[in-house]
């Protein structure tokens, strides 16, 4: 699972696969298919109640909550002044958004065009 935070808009974003099967000709494959969610925050690092309430149950809603401790304790959240960042694989400051590294469990700086390029870190 991917899993970022928006600046632009504001949301927690999360991208994953979920194994999905498929029937073709009498034969059953299984596929990856590629789902999205986000959930709305607040500058002070807060998720957006309705949206709590509505995916609650979803197992996502807790990591995306552990995201946001994570970027708590490194002082990331509240955010007062936006700073200048830069992507940790190309130096570009232009649309560099924090994403959460899956094996390092730490925040990591990304542009749009390598928000997909954590394993190559």
């Amino acid at each position: 699972m991917n899993m970022y935070l928006d600046l632009d808009r504001m949301r927690v974003v999360c991208n994953w696969d979920e194994p999905r099967e498929v029937v073709l000709n009498k034969d059953t494959f299984t596929i990856g298919k590629k789902r999205t969610a986000s959930l709305r925050i607040s500058r002070t690092g807060t998720l957006n109640k309705q949206d709590v309430l509505r995916a609650d149950d979803d197992p996502k809603v807790n990591a995306v909550r552990s995201f946001i401790n994570t970027m708590k304790k490194q002082k990331l959240l509240p955010m007062k002044q936006p700073e200048e960042r830069v992507c940790a694989i190309c130096g570009s400051t232009e649309r560099v958004f924090p994403h959460l590294h899956p094996s390092k469990k730490g925040v990591v700086w990304l542009c749009g065009r390598h928000r997909y390029s954590l394993e190559h870190l």
